[in-house]
């Protein structure tokens, strides 16, 4: 599905949008986004008129903005708006987005809100277009698995399949080719290189569920070989529209707990000049997890509970590891739920 399909699917399922933000700049930069992909958009300049339409039940999404800000007191106030909102309208959708470099800003959100939706500014005063218009209706429409739609048109797009862990050297080798390829930068392609093997033995060890739910490799070191069945396969999908580069790892299990993941990186960043911030022993997915968050400027985790999980990381093309570490953080967490 492209990603103006999945728009135009949002469209009929609601389409009222409250973008609040105290600043005149970003909030019409927003607004003027969302208008232009056919959502009704209401902006709100102050966190106390917010309180009160929301209130009165009318809006289907919310979105907090300047999280980020130098400003504590005006982070404190849109984060205690986000809990308050998310305790008396469960129908709600929070999207908190930051002008914040780096991922400072993420940091402190997850200290004080366990957000699922986290989206960082391109330069200047706007969120990037696409990553906004495609948060919204995969909240709206539960529609969420796929690359494709987070690259422009025409990008090429490589996949494969593996059921056989001796088989992963050479998908990460096809990773880090394409990243080369793609122009990236030598620490930039051996960082994904990591970071896909990573994702590519989560995959493999720990999604892996028997039909009660207990996990079949978990507790194996890992370099004991394991194979998946006929209908098991793990699939890798690369792609890149001339500046975006996007890789995508999705298994047939979906057997990810979403309500840890949150929890699980912040442990990791709260952890993380310490030997012990991940597990890395037999069954340890946090580092895969935390270390991909880190490599990409972009994660996106889809998950349809027993039927699939896919990782999707998306980083800006360029040969520059300081143009790419200064560039905002983004992460979205999404259960194929429907819309509520």
């Amino acid at each position: 599905m492209t990603s103006s399909q999945l728009i135009a699917d949002s469209q009929r399922a609601a389409t009222r949008v409250a973008f609040i933000s105290p600043r005149a700049a970003v909030r019409q930069s927003g607004a003027t986004i969302l208008r232009d992909a056919g959502y009704e958009v209401l902006e709100v300049a102050d966190l106390d008129a917010a309180r009160s339409w929301i209130e009165d039940g009318h809006a289907n999404l919310l979105l907090v903005l300047d999280v980020g800000s130098d400003d504590e007191d005006a982070f404190s106030d849109a984060l205690s708006l986000a809990r308050e909102v998310a305790g008396c309208q469960p129908r709600s959708r929070l999207i908190l987005v930051s002008q914040a470099e780096g991922t400072r800003a993420f940091e402190l959100v997850l200290q004080r809100y366990p957000t699922k939706n986290f989206l960082g500014f391109k330069e200047g005063d706007s969120v990037e277009e696409r990553d906004l218009t495609l948060t919204v209706a995969k909240i709206l429409t539960g529609e969420i698995f796929g690359l494709e739609p987070y690259l422009g048109d025409g990008a090429e797009i490589e996949a494969r399949r593996l059921r056989r862990s001796d088989d992963k050297p050479n998908l990460v080798e096809l990773v880090e080719e394409f990243a080369q390829q793609a122009g990236c930068g030598p620490q930039i392609v051996q960082n994904l290189g990591l970071a896909s093997d990573e994702l590519i033995t989560n995959a493999l060890y720990n999604a892996p569920v028997d039909a009660d739910g207990a996990r079949r490799f978990a507790k194996l070191d890992r370099s004991v070989p394991v194979v998946l069945g006929d209908d098991e396969d793990v699939e890798i999908k690369l792609g890149f529209d001339g500046k975006r580069l996007g890789i995508a790892v999705s298994d047939p299990f979906g057997s990810l707990r979403t309500e840890d993941v949150v929890a699980q990186i912040a442990r990791c960043y709260e952890r993380r000049d310490e030997d012990d911030q991940v597990n890395l022993g037999p069954g340890g997915a946090g580092l895969g997890l935390y270390y991909f968050f880190n490599v990409v400027q972009h994660l996106v985790i889809n998950v349809d509970p027993g039927k699939r999980t896919e990782f999707i990381g998306l980083l800006e093309a360029t040969r520059s590891f300081r143009r790419f570490s200064k560039r905002r953080k983004s992460f979205n967490l999404f259960d194929r739920q429907g819309p509520e």
